[in-house]
């Protein structure tokens, strides 16, 4: 009977603090309070239906599903409250409170614009993480996230600039480098930046094991175009660099992207001609890799590549074999043609030569 009472007395002493409001959000606080979200959003929606030009109405909905951990939700509803006369200091002050609407809601909008961008409504994130930063100018996270928005939607003058605040504010932060270098690396095809980009990232960051894996493939793809101008010498040099950050990378997580950074360090290990280091590395990333895995025909090819330099030609016919069984490739043909022709065994070269012309040399 007494914890009957005394709920009643508590729900009362509740609604007369809320005297001068609707009794919708009055009823909408008592709910925050005794933490029962899913009633405290009903009389939210039902406050705003009775007064839909009333900000504070918007607002402690948009509290409700903060509570519930819907940032994105309730930086709609935040938003509206804004649009209806409620400013965002307002906003900041009253969660540096002591009321049922202590939030740090700096963060709740910087939560909320993740969850958007993660549901690609970038404009709604763009939004939301602006008004983060308006709250705090001299953090770097929100420019960080506001770049990669940018990005996401081709805008890369913006993304720029909003990387460049980022950096300026926080010379290591991580997102930002990441995702600087990713765009010159993928985008803008400028290897050169990519690389000062990720070795930048590197000297803060040099336990990452993707940024050590995005450097080796700035290196590799480096490599390719210096090699395209006749620069073998710059060639062979970023191919080295390559290798070590790929190698670098399965040191620091050997069970991410194996089979990937394996292919490339085997690629560079080739084009350096140290077939003897390449071999076990390819042998490693085949082994238990599953025939669906797209990398496995390449592993091979590279691994058969290393044994015929080696002159162990029997053992490269085997592993082309099972390349060209997995998928039907002219180069793998003729590199199966050059091994079978220096075991004298000229009509199978000459029908691999013949398949390979068939499939486009």
């Amino acid at each position: 009977m007494k914890k009957v009472l005394l709920g009643t007395l508590m729900t009362a002493v509740l609604i007369s603090s809320f005297a001068c409001e609707s009794s919708g959000l009055t009823a909408l606080k008592v709910y925050l309070q005794q933490k029962r979200i899913p009633e405290a959003i009903r009389e939210g929606e039902a406050a705003i239906a009775m007064e839909p030009n009333n900000p504070e109405a918007y607002y402690w909905t948009g509290v409700a599903y903060v509570e519930k951990q819907e940032y994105s939700t309730a930086c709609s509803y935040l938003e509206k409250a804004i649009e209806r006369g409620m400013s965002l200091q307002e906003i900041e002050k009253r969660g540096r409170g002591e009321g049922i609407d202590a939030w740090n809601f700096y963060q709740v909008f910087l939560a909320g614009g993740v969850q958007a961008l993660g549901d690609k409504n970038y404009e709604e994130a763009a939004s939301y993480i602006e008004k983060s930063s308006e709250m705090e100018p001299d953090s770097a996270t929100p420019y960080a996230i506001l770049g990669s928005i940018f990005k996401e939607t081709d805008q890369f003058d913006l993304m720029m600039k909003n990387y460049e605040l980022a950096l300026e504010l926080d010379p290591d932060n991580f997102p930002a480098l990441k995702n600087l270098g990713l765009y010159y690396l993928a985008e803008a095809n400028d290897f050169d930046n990519a690389i000062k980009t990720f070795n930048d990232a590197k000297v803060f960051h040099d336990t990452s094991a993707s940024l050590n894996y995005y450097l080796g493939l700035a290196y590799i793809q480096n490599a390719n175009k210096l090699g395209s101008e006749g620069d073998y010498e710059g060639r062979l040099s970023n191919m080295d660099l390559a290798e070590k950050a790929f190698g670098k990378s399965a040191e620091l997580d050997p069970s991410s992207r194996k089979s990937e950074i394996a292919l490339y360090r085997g690629i560079c290990l080739v084009n350096l001609e140290n077939y003897e280091e390449a071999i076990p590395v390819l042998r490693l990333a085949l082994a238990g890799l599953d025939d669906s895995d797209p990398n496995k025909d390449k592993l091979l090819y590279n691994l058969g590549l290393s044994l015929d330099k080696l002159e162990r030609y029997e053992e490269a016919i085997d592993v082309l074999t099972q390349a060209i069984e997995l998928k039907e490739e002219a180069r793998y043909y003729n590199l199966r043609a050059d091994c079978y022709n220096n075991l004298g065994m000229k009509d199978k070269a000459q029908e691999d030569l013949r398949k390979a012309l068939e499939l486009g040399n």
